[in-house]
């Protein structure tokens, strides 16, 4: 019997890692029949769980929820069942609904959500712009707004890039690693790899983490920390390596800006000072920050254990403040990391899917960009920044001005209704807003208080760029034909 059975080489859809997966197709079945490890950068044919079993989805197996496969719309208006009707039907539907949306209330009155999932980067430029030249708005962002923003914001304001500063593979060569906020066993197994294999090789690690995770098993120093004190500890460790004479003063002349006015903002951080406070003993601390500042090979990486809390642009900064110190970012093995939850969130701030930046991190504030892309598109852009995700509640349950409420809101690749905070208040602001436009390949939480419903393509059912938590770029083949009637993103 003639097999039917093709190999397809992809990359994984969950975390940030960028492993590449090898999967067995059977193409006359259109199904999945097995995945295992490609020769990848960041994996070298090494997968997780998710890698090896996390795609089954694809298979369309309903175990939880039926795929989407036509286009639907609310005809009775909120509260009436989403009934399939024509693409045709729903785009209409929904473009004179917007128009009379924008027209009543101003581009200002639409909010957009973009996808740092499966739809890759491409789809993510095109939303931002969709937004921006067509919409005519700034409101457009994504869920890095509750991870990972915090990173490309403290980032940005210390070096003026937002991203990795050591590659994957690069850290298992790294001599010193500290992680802090951050548990690569359980969140991004591959990358924890690299870390086992680097203590394999002899460095030494340091891990600040107020739980025993598995990071801190086989930690040389383990800074058992109290919640929320990540900025404290950070100050306390600076403070360490300029009272003790440890900074790169070299690197520190021909590089650094501001140090001489940073010193004296430390002299509160003293270890002995505020030990107490982080529940850390002084001496860990300076023994921390001696380890940290003895080699030219020491990486920091961080994830949402210090992001995810209100001085998360603060703290991001106080980690690039380290290795600047100690002359720890422009040469191999060494900078800082903040390893992204998921599988494009980078691509997906790199193509400008958020409310104060184009593609490529350029200001819509600034005049001179904004002719820039005025030019290219063809059309008049806003200057004024938009409204961030988290703060649609407050311009629809907190705003009684309806001139200057949301009205609509376009949700891409994203569930809100499941995954923002404060959860009754997002339902409660999706029940209020006049038009929900949601795209997706699931019925997912958020698709309850839908207007109109978009079905998509998922991963692996089109072609794709993602960008991984160190900025690698990797091409998304399609594994799959889609379900017959959904388009890509």
């Amino acid at each position: 019997m003639q097999t039917t059975y093709e190999k397809v080489v992809s990359v994984c859809s969950y975390c940030g890692s960028g492993c590449q997966i090898e999967f067995t197709v059977d193409k006359k079945a259109n199904r999945i029949i097995s995945a295992k490890g490609a020769p990848g950068r960041t994996n070298e044919g090494r997968l997780c769980l998710k890698g090896f079993y996390g795609w089954d989805y694809l298979n369309d197996p309903q175990l939880l929820t039926r795929r989407i496969t036509s286009p639907m719309i609310r005809k009775g208006g909120k509260g009436s069942p989403l009934e399939p009707v024509s693409w045709d039907e729903a785009i209409a539907y929904t473009a004179e609904r917007l128009k009379a949306i924008i027209k009543e209330y101003g581009p200002d009155s639409v909010m957009g959500a973009g996808s740092a999932r499966g739809p890759g980067n491409e789809a993510g430029y095109i939303t931002q712009k969709f937004m921006r030249a067509v919409v005519g708005t700034n409101n457009v962002d994504y869920c890095a707004r509750i991870c990972h923003a915090a990173s490309v914001a403290g980032l940005k304001a210390s070096i003026g890039e937002g991203a990795m500063s050591v590659s994957v593979p690069e850290i298992e060569d790294a001599e010193v690693i500290f992680n802090i906020g951050y548990n690569g066993a359980t969140s991004h197994p591959i990358v924890a790899r690299r870390i086992i294999k680097a203590k394999a090789k002899g460095a030494k690690i340091i891990c600040a983490d107020p739980q025993i995770s598995e990071t801190a098993r086989i930690a040389d120093i383990h800074l058992q920390q109290k919640g929320g004190t990540n900025l404290l500890l950070l100050n306390a460790l600076a403070y360490t390596i300029i009272d003790e004479h440890l900074t790169d003063d070299e690197f520190i002349k021909a590089h650094v800006n501001g140090y001489e006015e940073f010193v004296p903002k430390l002299a509160q951080y003293a270890p002995e000072a505020v030990a107490a406070e982080i529940g850390v003993s002084a001496q860990a601390i300076r023994e921390a920050a001696r380890l940290y500042a003895s080699s030219k090979h020491s990486v920091i990486l961080w994830g949402m254990g210090i992001t995810q809390f209100s001085q998360g642009v603060d703290s991001v900064a106080a980690c690039s403040n380290l290795a600047l110190l100690t002359g720890n970012y422009g040469h191999y093995a060494t900078g800082v990391g903040p390893v992204l939850g998921q599988n494009n969130v980078q691509g997906t701030c790199d193509m400008g899917i958020l409310p104060d930046v184009y593609p490529g991190y350029q200001s819509v504030t600034d005049d001179a960009v904004r002719a820039k892309f005025e030019k290219a598109w063809g059309v008049s852009l806003p200057s004024k920044p938009g409204i961030k995700l988290t703060q649609v509640p407050d311009y629809v349950l907190g705003e009684p001005d309806p001139k200057k409420r949301i009205h609509a809101y376009y949700i891409l690749g994203e569930d809100p209704a499941q995954s923002d905070p404060n959860l009754e208040e997002i339902r409660e602001t999706l029940k209020q807003i006049d038009l929900v436009i949601v795209q997706d390949i699931f019925m997912n939480r958020t698709s309850e208080y839908a207007d109109v419903l978009f079905p998509a393509t998922a991963w692996g059912e089109h072609d794709a760029i993602y960008t991984c938590c160190d900025r690698g770029f990797q091409r998304v083949r399609k594994v799959i034909e889609p379900p017959e009637g959904v388009k890509p993103d």
